[in-house]
């Protein structure tokens, strides 16, 4: 039940809400999101929610476009704060879930990398608690750095100057 779920992870006392530890682990880092583009919508709205509500910037790719060019771009002058986020889903092709573990062995040398797998018992109930999931990091994110997640002062301003 996705009530439940989001329950679980509204509670930030608990040692063990995922959505909390990896908050602990990204509201200081630059998230890299990569996904299969069966869950590029899921890597887009983090991303999204990230920026709406943690007012960080993060970038999102997907598998196997990653492989064809940007690991290139991870090279031995790059930023490390940069921490990679694997999105999988059980109906990722074979060939998608193989890239992901070799492409993540060779960046874990000077990256930090964390593996989401979504779960429940079909496809849209895997999509919608992934998506309170990442709705509650991006909330998280938004405490550890002591920032109000609510107001978008540059969305409504950016507004308001275009319909002038």
């Amino acid at each position: 039940n996705n009530i439940d779920t989001s329950n679980n992870f509204a509670d930030f006392s608990s040692t063990n809400n995922s959505a909390v530890l990896l908050a602990q682990q990204i509201f200081n880092k630059y998230p890299v999101i990569y996904s299969s583009s069966l869950t590029e919508t899921l890597a887009l709205r983090f991303r999204g929610q990230l920026a709406e509500n943690s007012k960080i910037l993060a970038s999102h790719f997907t598998l196997p476009e990653q492989n064809h060019n940007e690991i290139e771009g991870f090279s031995y002058d790059s930023p490390n704060n940069f921490f990679i986020i694997w999105i999988q889903d059980i109906n990722d092709h074979p060939q998608i879930t193989k890239r992901i573990k070799v492409t993540s062995s060779i960046l874990s040398d000077n990256y930090e990398n964390y593996f989401y797998n979504t779960f429940g018992s079909n496809f849209i109930e895997r999509m919608y608690n992934s998506i309170s999931f990442f709705d509650w990091v991006s909330f998280y994110v938004a405490m550890l750095r002591k920032i109000d997640p609510t107001p978008v002062n540059k969305i409504i301003k950016m507004k308001s100057l275009l319909i002038k």
